[in-house]
């Protein structure tokens, strides 16, 4: 039920208008679709959330596919290590990316 409730939101949303909403509003609309937006600025957040649009808006894509886009990025970003990162800080980013992840499939 909720992915078709996000995909009749996707069938409203243009291409062309995303630049004209605020960054709240991207970020709402990229949270709800489990779209990175803590280390994104809104330019790469509109990337993200128009290659979700146009996998979304094709009628033969079933949700799980949708659904999987999400998995990957996410576990793309767990194993991810920055500069910064200590070992308490990575511990702490793959468990609580590890319960986002356990909580989207069930």
């Amino acid at each position: 039920m909720y992915f078709n409730r996000l995909r009749k939101e996707d069938e409203a949303l243009s291409f062309d208008r995303l630049d004209q909403y605020s960054e709240d509003e991207i970020n709402a609309m990229c949270f709800r679709r489990g779209i990175e937006i803590d280390s994104q600025n809104k330019k790469e957040k509109i990337q993200d959330l128009k290659l979700w649009l146009s996998i979304s808006n094709q009628r033969n894509v079933p949700h799980s596919l949708l659904l999987y886009t999400r998995i990957n990025d996410f576990m793309h970003d767990i194993f991810e290590v920055r500069p910064t990162d200590n070992e308490q800080s990575l511990l702490r980013r793959v468990s609580i990316d590890s319960k986002t992840i356990s909580e989207l499939l069930c």
